[in-house]
């Protein structure tokens, strides 16, 4: 199944699509882009980081580059966010605006 444009992103995708919006990003790159992003507010494991960009991969928001060679037996997957990716996370940050008015109205903070 894949992701719908409709559908909310979860903290972690949201901030790994973030991550890698800027250039691609290895696994730990994009670990510690989250957290440097988030202010520390998310810090991944890094099973949860491969989790979360396998499950990118598979609805089309982010794809894997060239692997890089760093030693004969040690390959590097670097990941980047696809144009569906961008659209996703653009969508995703117009819901969270509209969801902040829409508690600041209930909440009376207008």
């Amino acid at each position: 199944m894949t992701l719908r444009i409709n559908e909310s992103l979860s903290r972690q995708a949201f901030y790994t699509l973030l991550a890698v919006t800027g250039r691609p990003l290895h696994g730990y790159g994009v670990r510690n882009r989250v957290a440097t992003d988030s202010q520390s507010r998310i810090i991944m494991a890094p099973g949860t980081v491969y989790a979360v960009l396998k499950r990118l991969e598979r609805d089309k928001l982010v794809e894997r580059t060239v692997p890089h060679m760093i030693s004969a037996k040690n390959v590097i997957h670097l990941y980047q966010i696809t144009d569906t990716g961008r659209e996703a996370l653009q969508n995703e940050m117009k819901f969270m605006q509209r969801a902040v008015l829409d508690a600041r109205r209930r909440l009376e903070l207008y």
